[in-house]
């Protein structure tokens, strides 16, 4: 099997979502310029995982003693993942944001959640990470917990709340998180760590928990809008415009709202409540921005596929839509 039919996916019809498969890091492992340890499902570097324990995607830590010439660029993971930086420090991004990890931070990136690791290069660190994955796409869906995860129904549902609903990138932690968090490097750092995956899963519930605590004392100002049908429309609409393969695809109107996991008409509302246009009239938009880019950008290359490659499925309708939108048509807007 080869490595890209072992990274986990999220699939929706005929679209298909990947998540990480850490190439730089498994390059920069290969060539001896990071140590590290773990395991890993799907892709992600490390020994082979076995049945038990579903839904653990990936369990790992690095550590570098010197610049390397690589980095983690913008990427998203299938689950939720907390990194902690145990020395050194680290750029780190959230949605093209980026900030400065230090020694005893941690960040937490929710499910499919766009995030980078080093800007250009990697800074001498030491980072410890796992990655759970909760059953969800966007925002507006509920989390669900794999059974191995033993705290509470109250407390899953607390932590949950807390963590969908607040957007802090970056938290130092506590005493005990740190504790917790160097018990589970040590374990890695094992011959075998895979043998004592059991020891991982405890050290794992025993973050979370101490995570919820933090959070608790912390009492964190919520945002219900980051768990919304506003919000998944936002991320949806913000993959249109940021991806060319998502905003070229025959979309309908019922594949719009059903990507968000919204009806039709709550997707309509929310979409023109955000942008002022209907869901069309945005996508409409997006595709004749991104044509009159590959305009400039690519001279040798015809209207007529740059219009197929932008989504539109003829000529003639590219040149009617640009013509309404430019008011000259792409012809003549390229001699301009």
């Amino acid at each position: 099997m080869s490595m890209d039919e072992l990274i986990a996916r999220y699939r929706f019809r005929d679209k298909v979502l990947k998540a990480d498969s850490c190439v730089a890091l498994v390059d920069a492992i290969e060539k001896g310029e990071v140590a590290f340890g773990g395991f890993g499902r799907g892709g992600y570097p490390g020994e082979a995982m076995e049945q038990e324990f579903p839904y653990l995607r990936s369990v790992g830590y690095w550590s570098l003693g010197k610049q390397g010439n690589w980095c983690l660029e913008e990427h998203r993971n299938e689950g939720i993942e907390l990194c902690f930086l145990e020395s050194g420090s680290l750029p780190f991004a959230l949605h093209d944001s980026w900030q400065q990890m230090e020694s005893g931070d941690f960040t937490v990136t929710r499910p499919w959640q766009p995030h980078a690791l080093g800007r250009g290069f990697m800074p001498p660190n030491k980072l410890i990470w796992f990655i759970v994955d909760v059953g969800v796409r966007m925002p507006n869906q509920a989390w669900c917990w794999p059974d191995w995860i033993v705290l509470s129904e109250q407390d899953k549902q607390e932590l949950a709340n807390l963590l969908r609903q607040n957007e802090t990138p970056i938290r130092s932690a506590d005493r005990s998180m740190v504790e917790a968090f160097v018990k589970l490097r040590r374990v890695l750092e094992s011959a075998r760590p895979i043998e004592q995956i059991s020891t991982v899963v405890v050290v794992i519930n025993a973050i979370l928990l101490e995570l919820l605590q933090l959070l608790k004392s912390q009492s964190p100002e919520l945002d219900e809008n980051l768990s919304s049908a506003r919000r998944a429309v936002q991320v949806f609409l913000g993959d249109i415009a940021k991806h060319r393969s998502y905003m070229s695809r025959a979309w309908s109107l019922e594949e719009m709202a059903n990507e968000c996991h919204l009806g039709r008409t709550t997707f309509t509302h929310v979409c023109k409540e955000l942008t002022n246009q209907t869901p069309f009239e945005y996508l409409m938009k997006q595709r004749i921005e991104a044509a009159k880019c590959q305009m400039a950008e690519r001279p040798d290359m015809s209207l007529t596929e740059i219009g197929y490659e932008v989504g539109f499925s003829s000529s003639a309708y590219f040149s009617k839509v640009f013509r309404e939108q430019m008011g000259v048509t792409p012809s003549a807007y390229r001699k301009l």
